[in-house]
This record gives C-alpha cells, sequence and structure tokens, in this order.
C-alpha cells in the first residue's frame, strides 16, 4: 500500500514539473503545443454531464467553460455572461438587424450594437473583429466595444436554455487614422523660414507646434505651409506638424532647419564662390538686393532647352559671353529655380540667396513710390545714342536713384531667337502663375512703369538675386 502512495505521488511530482498532460494508452508525450492532450481509437472525450438546474448552480463559472446539458441533449460553454447550446442551433429565431455604427474609427472607444429582444430568449451571443474587445453588454441585446485596427463583422445570435438561433452580422469596415505628413523643401533666411509639407489623403487639416505637443499645437486648417518671421539668424529650429481627421490625428512629422548666417552687410560686395565672380549689393528698403543681374553657368545656344542635367545652362543674348558679361545670363524659369517650384527658393542664386517671390518684387516697387513710378528708379541712367548708356533713347524718366541699376538684357524668346535688347529688361520671380506659367517684371525704355505679368516658363529671362 506503501508503494502505491509513493507512486501516486511521484506521477502528480512529474505532472507538476511538465506542466503537460497526456492522457493515452500508448505512453507517448502530449503535442508540445497542448496543456493536455486525448489521444484514444476507441474511447471519446466525455465532459461533465448535469442537469440546467445543477449547470446554473456552478458558482462563478468562467468563461470558456464546458459541460453537457443531459436535459438539452447538447453540449454548452459559457460565454461570460450565460449558456450557450453549441449543437442545438437553427431552432430559435434570429435577431432583426443589428443597429451601429458600420464605418467607426480605427481603435475607438464606446461604439454600441444592439438588437431588438427575442422573445423567450435567455441571452445573446456576440462575436466582434478579430483585434476588437466587447467592454460590456455580452449576453445582453446590446454590446459596448473597442475597436483596434481591423475591420470585420459584428454579428449576434439570441439562445434559450436549450436552443440557439441563426445569427445577425453587420460588416464593419474601420476608417483609419491619418498618416502622417512628408516633409517638402524648407527655405529660410536670416530671420524666417518656409515650412513646407506634402498634402495627406483623406485629412481634415493640420497642426503646426514648435514643442511636440498636439494638444497645443497652432490649426492651420488645409494649409500645407507655414512662414515663421522674426527668426533669429544662423539658429537651428525644429518644428512639429500632424494632420488629423474625424478619427483623431497622426504621429508628427519633425523639421530641422536652421536660419541664414548673420554677418552680411548689405552694401558691401561678395564673391560668388562657384565661378568667383564678383557682384555688389543694394540695400533697398528692408530688402538687399543683388546691383547686377546673375551671370552663372555653361553658354548653351538659344536654340537648344536648358535642361535637369545637374549643369547651370545659361543663354548669352545672340550667344555671345560678351553679352553676358554686360547684362548677365538668361534662363528659362525652371532651370533659374533649379527644378522645384517652391517660391523663395535658392535656385541658380549664391549660397545665402534665393529667386525673388512675386510678393518680395511688389514689396520693392511699393517702396519705390508704386509701379507706375518705380522703373525711373530702378533704370540704369544714359543712352545708347548719347553713348554713356545701355539703354536705347529715350529710357523715360531713368534715374536709378534706388541703385537697382536696371539694364534692358532683352529675352530668349520660347522658339529660341533673341529679341528686345536695348529696348526692355526682363526678370523672374519664383511664383508660379499656373502649371506651365510663371510671373516676372519688367522694365521698358520708353515707360516709367514697372510691368507685371504672367507667361511661359519657357522664355529665358534675367535673374536678380534678393538676399535671405
Amino acid at each position: 500500500m506503501r508503494k502505491r502512495y509513493l507512486l501516486i505521488i511521484a506521477i502528480l511530482i512529474a505532472v507538476n514539473l511538465n506542466a503537460q498532460v497526456s492522457i493515452n494508452t500508448d505512453g507517448s508525450q502530449p503535442d508540445n503545443s497542448a496543456m493536455l492532450q486525448v489521444k484514444s481509437t476507441t474511447k471519446g472525450f466525455l465532459p461533465p454531464q448535469m442537469t440546467t438546474a445543477q449547470r446554473d448552480a456552478i458558482a462563478n463559472p468562467a468563461e470558456g467553460l464546458v459541460i453537457y446539458n443531459i436535459e438539452c441533449k447538447d453540449v454548452q460553454y459559457f460565454n461570460g455572461a450565460g449558456w450557450v447550446p453549441l449543437g442545438n442551433t437553427n431552432t430559435a429565431i434570429a435577431p432583426g438587424t443589428i443597429t451601429g455604427n458600420d464605418n467607426p474609427c480605427q481603435y475607438a472607444t464606446g461604439v454600441t450594437y444592439s438588437v431588438t429582444p427575442v422573445p423567450w430568449m435567455q441571452g445573446y451571443n456576440w462575436t466582434v473583429p478579430t483585434d476588437a474587445i466587447i467592454t460590456s453588454g455580452q449576453g445582453t441585446a446590446s454590446i459596448t466595444v473597442t475597436f483596434g485596427a481591423l475591420s470585420g463583422v459584428v454579428c449576434v445570435s439570441a439562445y434559450g436554455n436549450c436552443w440557439r438561433g441563426l445569427g445577425s452580422c453587420l460588416p464593419i469596415t474601420l476608417s483609419p487614422l491619418p498618416a502622417a505628413p512628408i516633409a517638402g523643401v524648407q527655405v529660410a533666411s536670416q530671420t524666417q523660414i518656409n515650412w513646407n509639407w506634402e498634402p495627406v489623403q483623406g485629412v481634415t487639416g493640420y497642426k503646426f507646434n514648435s514643442v511636440d505637443d498636439y494638444s497645443t499645437a497652432e490649426d492651420l486648417g488645409s494649409i500645407t505651409t507655414k512662414t515663421e518671421t522674426e527668426l533669429t539668424c544662423n539658429t537651428a529650429y525644429t518644428r512639429y506638424v500632424w494632420a488629423y481627421n474625424t478619427c483623431g490625428n497622426s504621429t508628427p512629422v519633425t523639421f530641422s532647419q536652421t536660419t541664414s548666417a548673420c554677418s552680411f552687410a548689405c552694401g558691401s560686395s561678395f564673391t560668388d564662390s562657384r565661378d568667383n565672380k564678383v557682384y555688389t549689393t543694394v540695400l533697398i528698403g528692408s530688402q538687399c538686393w543683388m546691383a547686377q543681374n546673375l551671370n552663372i553657368g555653361t553658354l548653351i545656344n538659344g536654340s537648344q532647352e536648358q535642361t535637369d542635367n545637374q549643369v547651370i545652362e545659361k543663354y548669352c543674348y545672340s550667344d555671345l559671353e560678351s553679352n553676358c558679361e554686360i547684362y548677365g545670363g538668361l534662363y528659362q524659369w525652371d532651370e533659374a529655380m533649379q527644378y522645384v517650384t517652391t517660391q523663395g527658393v535658392q535656385g541658380i542664386c549664391p549660397t545665402g540667396y534665393h529667386i525673388p517671390t512675386d510678393g518680395e518684387w511688389t514689396n520693392l516697387t511699393t517702396f519705390l513710390g508704386g509701379s507706375l513710378v518705380a522703373g525711373d528708379k530702378m533704370k540704369s541712367t544714359g543712352t545708347i545714342e548719347s553713348g554713356i548708356g545701355l539703354w536705347h533713347a529715350p529710357n523715360t524718366g531713368a534715374t536709378n536713384e534706388s541703385g537697382f541699376t536696371a539694364v534692358p538684357a532683352g529675352n530668349r524668346d520660347y522658339d529660341g531667337t533673341f529679341t528686345f535688347i536695348g529696348y526692355l529688361g526682363f526678370w523672374w520671380s519664383s511664383s508660379e502663375g499656373n502649371t506651365g506659367d510663371a510671373w516676372y517684371r519688367y522694365l521698358s525704355f520708353s515707360s516709367s512703369r514697372v510691368f507685371s505679368h504672367s507667361d511661359s516658363k519657357n522664355y529665358g529671362f534675367s535673374v536678380r538675386c534678393l538676399h535671405d
């Protein structure tokens, strides 16, 4: 007898150490994935058999507990709220249409679904998408759900003491949170940064902040750019942008940008390190302009188009380098912008300078008294006919009071010909009119006016750079 007790104790110890149990007649070990494996070819597995009253007397049944109801002749399991028949299906009335939101947001909480109660049924068995959770109401005609990231189906069937009916289902398609924005090209000057990002599909708007805190961020609506002014030169700044929609907000995109160096004094000369050409500068109002047209790049014939080939290309009037030395180069808009469309971009300008925007040209002419008279103060003086100037007579009103020293470089026409040298000067802005056009300013030998117009980007115009 003592040996038998010792054997039983040894078996129990072995079971506890193994943490897996196999019941069989061939002595095999349980499968690695199973805590309990019953193996037989002649006998079955028999769950506890009991009456309904005995079943209902089980204290605090665990969710998933299984019994065989001898009165119902059916296996039943406890779903956390009631005993659900497994075999006696299709014998009770199916619930009606499930009411509730069929397009909630990912990770939504507190979403409710309900059906009209079915007469004589004791409870309701609900199922939800894979990573969703029923937070309350299982067993009743109404549940509350917390969703994850996966769409799926919400289903319910009614059950009585012994019977379970067909289910009703509602397909669920979850609306996603927005993706984080993608950074665009950031444009910095000494005292301002123009932050830019790409549009995100399916969003309501964007929020912007100097700290990583969505709750205090500035709501920009649908705008995908933000300009900050009165910044400190030669200083690194970090900013955060979120996209948002009715479901919530994305993770932020983080921008880092440094403002331009502080050391430059407008009115002095500087050397373009790319080709060692020297330019002078002039302060007009609060703007620091180059006092000559830009002359950078490799000369190509006017009959050719300038291309995005990693080489700055220029036209010289009549294909003569000597004209570039006097009047500066002529550039198609895309070449001048270096094949981006961001307003205020550096483009082919030297470091610390940029292609002026249409608004910056307007600021210049406004400071000089308005577009009707500003040309007088911008044009170089003298005439070709007098032998002391570059403009044809009469060079109306020219005083060059501003020091801008505009010269009549003419243009390379979109058909490859050169026209208007001595008569007109054209200067690009970095602002598009539409996909194929861009804004520019031009001056005339016979007018005091500064003309503003939008035309084909294929023209070859002068470039006058503005300090950041």
